[in-house]
């Protein structure tokens, strides 16, 4: 996530998904005008942080880490043997192709580990 992604699901929920967006009214500094929003941003950052400091949230980077290395050496491993000899552009392509599965596998993990569920 971005400040940016961070800060607009804070103002998504602080408006009740844009019902009141007078909740959410920022002065030229960028600061917010009514208190309780104000309070409500310093809680959510702080929230946040300690949050990407859990356990629970170490140990989801870590796994991300694992597949991307295992990946990788996957990679690595079937374009070292070349047993189709593909071309350079050829295995360019079968990498990103293995990526983009590994990605998808991990947004399924994110879905499947989801408190929301």
């Amino acid at each position: 996530m971005t400040a940016e992604t961070i800060r607009a699901e804070f103002e998504r929920f602080m408006s009740d998904d844009g019902k009141w967006p007078q909740a959410i009214e920022r002065d030229g500094a960028g600061n917010y005008i009514l208190s309780q929003s104000a309070s409500g941003w310093r809680v959510w950052r702080s929230a946040y942080h300690q949050c990407l400091q859990s356990p629970e949230v170490q140990a989801l980077r870590k796994d991300a880490v694992s597949v991307r290395r295992d990946t990788l050496l996957s990679v690595l491993g079937k374009l070292n043997s070349n047993p189709y000899n593909l071309t350079k552009s050829e295995c360019i392509d079968v990498v990103r192709e293995m990526f983009e599965e590994a990605d998808a596998a991990m947004e399924q993990q994110k879905l499947i580990n989801s408190p929301n569920l």
